[in-house]
């Protein structure tokens, strides 16, 4: 009785259906289960998908209710109409299945595509025009107009274009489509899509390297830093700019990281830890004081500091924050190292 339950079709009883509707056959439970499971597997596929086409979001959502109905209404003509509305709304003309296999490495770069194009092609934060600030104001007393300048992860290239001021700058980044659209915006600058890591470079071949929040986005921290160490000349200089973990767990609220993210921050003595090895520290503090909550939210406020810029002028608005970013309430962490003449170098 039972088997015989799961595997005949069931028929809607009469006070179930709608006063308007015809005698419609269902599928089994065993169906009815074989696709509920199949409307999970299909919305995390999409989703998967809409990474890289985000607008399909909807068109994906609408596979899964093809799948499941929530009424519980899923009949055979339903389902067999499944196959062309998976390649006509989800998939699209001209793609296949295989078109939705992606590996972990191209599910980064695609979130890092999109995520540059929404927040670095359309303008950048205070938070990003502090840390160019920094690294500019250190530049400048290098007096030079010649170095060789590489910036890992610089996205959209919006960065690159004010190095260039400093000499001829290589940009890296996984991004490929942003970083099509910088080539044309910066033709004097040079741009390598990949990982820095595997991007090929030659050794010693750079007098200073930046990196602003790109610390905390790599998978192997120590790899990373011999890496650049091996990319610098001797005494090169390192400068970068990456989140202050205190400041953001304790102060701050962030939104937890996407899962094709990778989020590790660091606190002032780990990143000196970090770098000890390979580089000698010659600046590291804080920068844009930033606060949600507690005491600090007040003295923090971005109002006070536009307000002071706006009225009495930028000098007013640094000399506000200046106390506060040497005191470790910053944002970002700032570093800049010299290169060890005697750190361990990597074969890679």
């Amino acid at each position: 009785m039972i088997l015989g339950w799961l595997v005949h079709p069931v028929r809607t009883p009469p006070h179930r259906r709608a006063p308007s509707s015809h005698h419609r056959r269902r599928p089994t439970p065993l169906i009815r289960g074989a696709c509920a499971v199949l409307a999970h597997v299909a919305q995390r596929a999409v989703e998967t998908y809409a990474w890289v086409a985000p607008t399909e979001m909807t068109k994906g959502l609408a596979l899964a209710e093809t799948f499941g109905d929530p009424a519980g209404e899923i009949t055979w003509g339903r389902i067999a109409g499944l196959r062309l509305r998976f390649t006509r709304d989800c998939i699209g003309p001209g793609l296949g299945c295989s078109s939705m296999v992606q590996t972990s490495e191209s599910r980064e770069a695609a979130y890092w595509d999109q995520w540059n194009a929404e927040n670095r092609e359309r303008g950048q934060s205070e938070v990003s025009h502090r840390q160019a600030y920094f690294v500019r104001k250190w530049l400048d007393q290098s007096s030079r107009r010649d170095l060789r300048i590489l910036e890992v992860g610089c996205g959209a290239g919006w960065f690159v274009d004010q190095l260039v001021e400093y000499g001829t700058v290589t940009g890296v980044d996984l991004s490929p489509t942003v970083l099509e659209r910088a080539r044309e915006r910066v033709p004097q600058a040079t741009f390598f899509t990949g990982d820095v890591l595997d991007v090929d470079l030659p050794l010693g071949s750079f007098d200073v390297i930046v990196g602003l929040e790109v610390l905390s986005h790599v998978e192997d921290h120590q790899a990373f830093i011999a890496r650049v160490h091996d990319l610098l000349a001797d005494g090169g200089h390192l400068m970068l700019a990456t989140q202050n973990r205190p400041v953001l767990q304790n102060h701050c609220i962030i939104a937890p990281p996407h899962p094709d993210q990778r989020r590790r921050w660091f606190s002032r003595d780990e990143l000196t830890d970090l770098t000890g090895e390979y580089f000698s520290t010659v600046r590291l503090h804080s920068a844009t004081p930033l606060a949600h909550k507690g005491y600090r939210h007040i003295p923090t406020a971005w109002w006070i500091r536009r307000g002071l810029e706006k009225y009495l002028g930028p000098a007013w608005a640094r000399a506000w924050a200046w106390p506060m970013e040497w005191a470790g309430w910053g944002f970002t962490l700032m570093y800049h190292g010299k290169k060890k003449p005697n750190g361990s170098r990597t074969t890679r």
